[in-house]
């Protein structure tokens, strides 16, 4: 087998994350008190998606993993679009 090296991030990294991840939490909340209309569903979806791509690439290494488990990831995000999609179709179309 091949010997893997792990990409060692500093505890600054891990800081500057979850203090961004803090920041959307906030901006999250604070979108609810905004009239955004029909479209605040669509502005917490994004909130929740960046919030989802910093732990997944940070804490969970992804940014450093194989391809493979890249395309996984990408399989999972597909399907979740789709899901997402086909929600916001049945909720126009009633």
């Amino acid at each position: 087998m091949e010997k893997e090296q792990h990409k060692i991030l500093s505890y600054k990294t891990y800081f500057l994350v979850f203090l961004g991840l803090v920041g959307l939490l906030f901006l999250s909340i604070l979108s609810t008190h905004v009239d955004f209309g029909i479209n605040l569903v669509a502005v917490s979806l994004i909130i929740s998606l960046i919030q989802a791509v910093l732990v997944i690439s940070i804490y969970m290494h992804l940014r450093f993993a194989s391809k493979m488990y890249l395309a996984m990831v990408a399989v999972v995000i597909l399907v979740y679009l789709s899901v997402i999609v086909i929600t916001f179709l049945d909720y126009l179309f009633r």
